[in-house]
């Protein structure tokens, strides 16, 4: 895919995702979870008792969403550990 313009201001997926947006049937638990995963990438302090709520009605298992949380928090940990590195 180098050569589709995707806009800057999306990183990740969700470039691709607005490109072609037909390609990115999720379902809502996932939904569900990726919200949950981009609030811990903010602070793990905006995961609210409503997302996991929200996530539990929606078919998530306790498991899915300890991973869902885990996960983030240490993408975002390495992230940030690897930033300063990259600015050198």
């Amino acid at each position: 895919m180098p050569h589709i313009a995707l806009p800057e201001e999306l990183s990740g997926i969700r470039g691709p995702m607005v490109f072609r947006p037909e390609t990115a049937k999720i379902s809502d638990k996932l939904k569900a979870l990726l919200t949950m995963a981009g609030k811990v990438q903010l602070g793990g302090k905006n995961v609210t008792t409503e997302d996991v709520a929200k996530a539990r009605e929606l078919g998530a298992t306790d498991l899915e969403i300890h991973d869902t949380v885990l996960i983030a928090a240490h993408g975002y940990s390495v992230a940030a550990a690897a930033s300063p590195i990259a600015a050198e």
